[in-house]
């Protein structure tokens, strides 16, 4: 474990980049593999005063890596890890703001500790922020770095001619939706990124409480990334019978043709593919919004407040977050499955396995009647997945 408040004064002496005209001669260990040495530069470098002690350049300098040696106050050495970034082949300033950050979160250690529901809040708002803060480098930097893959992908695709904004893609006056594969990938990305803030959130605020859980009266939550993403392929979740009865009111009403849904394709993109999105992108909401909703604000709210008044406000939560555009659920739909799902999720005591597998197959099923032609999604005459 890190020890909260080490800060250590990290310097960059020793780092330079400059082209050599000598060719490249055989390669020196470096962090990541090997750095390339010219053939003028002698095997013991700081003894000829050549280079700073502890420094290992790439060639072109595309990237640097300088592995130092730091002493904290009890004299303890510390093996700290700098990555520098050559910026003149970076043009897109956004690319250097995220590569930045992303390198900074691995290079350097936490400043302090904060509570479990800040680090929780922390990653919500931008993903490995609470992991940073919590001393997980490592876990921090790869939030960040899918966080940050996805959301620059989600604005390529944005910025293509034929992508479709909301007003070209949704008629909600005939209950229709195009898409074409651009726009697709476009929901790829954005679900990613979502997704990821709302799992980094949990995922902070469950090791925090695992590592501290003194100011808490109930057990952390425990469930990891692979526990949630198995939990709507686990019979133990689907033969119970608060499951399967949902799941089969919504298959009724999912392919019933009272009312009509229906994704109009572009050549472009298949039915295949409407179904492979429907099933990986609904992978990704339900373990995501069962993560935040249930596994991190209904035990937080509950755990200071009571059951009754964490369903409640972990339930509004989860009702406010949804809008109702296009197959999506309202605010008061949403609300209304807040609380079952909420209630589940404390029945089992707190775990949040049986509410992602019910989540994602009541979002499955409401997109499998949606991309057969037109087909609905019905709950008791009200349409909607969530």
């Amino acid at each position: 474990m890190r020890r909260a408040g080490f800060f250590p004064n990290l310097r960059t002496a020793g780092m330079y980049c400059k082209k050599r005209r000598e060719s490249p001669s055989p390669l020196s260990p470096g962090l990541f593999g090997f750095a390339r040495r010219s053939d003028s530069q002698p095997r013991n470098a700081a003894a000829a005063g050549s280079v700073p002690a502890s420094a290992i350049s790439r060639q072109r300098c595309g990237l640097e890596v300088s592995t130092m040696n730091h002493q904290n106050g009890n004299g303890r050495l510390m093996r700290k890890q700098v990555l520098f970034l050559w910026w003149g082949r970076i043009k897109n300033p956004a690319f250097r703001m995220l590569l930045a950050t992303a390198l900074s979160l691995g290079a350097f250690g936490p400043a302090r500790a904060a509570p479990p529901v800040v680090q929780g809040v922390e990653s919500l708002l931008l993903p490995g922020l609470g992991q940073f803060t919590n001393g997980d480098r490592e876990e921090a930097t790869a939030y960040f770095g899918v966080f940050a893959a996805s959301v620059l992908g989600a604005v390529h695709y944005a910025r293509q001619d034929d992508f479709l904004d909301d007003d070209k893609r949704f008629d909600d006056s005939s209950n229709r939706e195009l898409i074409n594969r651009t726009t697709l990938k476009y929901d790829y990305a954005v679900r990613l990124a979502s997704d990821m803030a709302l799992y980094s959130s949990y995922a902070a605020y469950r090791d925090a409480r695992i590592r501290d859980n003194s100011r808490y009266r109930m057990s952390p939550p425990h469930e990891s990334l692979a526990d949630l993403a198995v939990a709507p392929f686990s019979f133990r979740y689907l033969s119970r019978p608060t499951t399967f009865i949902p799941l089969a009111i919504q298959a009724v009403g999912a392919f019933s043709k009272s009312n009509h849904y229906r994704i109009d394709r572009f050549r472009d993109v298949s039915t295949n593919d409407l179904y492979a999105f429907n099933f990986a992108a609904n992978e990704m909401t339900a373990v995501g919004e069962e993560a935040l909703f249930r596994g991190f604000l209904d035990t937080e709210f509950s755990d200071r407040l009571g059951n009754a008044a964490g369903l409640a406000i972990s339930s509004a939560i989860f009702g406010l977050s949804h809008n109702g555009s296009g197959q999506t659920a309202n605010v008061f739909e949403a609300t209304g499955a807040g609380f079952y799902l909420g209630w589940l999720h404390q029945r089992n005591g707190f775990e949040a396995g049986e509410g992602v597998a019910l989540h994602f197959w009541f979002n499955v099923l409401a997109g499998i009647g949606a991309i057969r032609n037109g087909g609905s999604a019905q709950l008791v005459n009200v349409r909607f997945s969530f």
